[in-house]
């Protein structure tokens, strides 16, 4: 089985991500998308979000709006 592509493509959806206005933290052992709870449907309706979600195991956190 081929990963062909599959870099380039999480780089990608990394781009699309972070140009939305969603926040990624990226850590050697965990991978996190952070999101206040004002871009909670922006960020569920997104399908870059979602094929992070799912193919690459990402999670979603959702932050205290206090912390802004």
């Amino acid at each position: 089985m081929s990963n062909k592509g599959t870099y380039q493509r999480k780089y990608y959806l990394h781009r699309r991500v972070k140009k939305a206005g969603i926040s990624l933290q990226l850590e050697q052992t965990h991978k996190t998308i952070a999101v206040y709870p004002d871009e909670m449907d922006s960020a569920r309706g997104n399908k870059y979000v979602a094929e992070l979600q799912e193919k690459h195991n990402y999670g979603v956190q959702i932050l205290n709006p206090m912390m802004k």
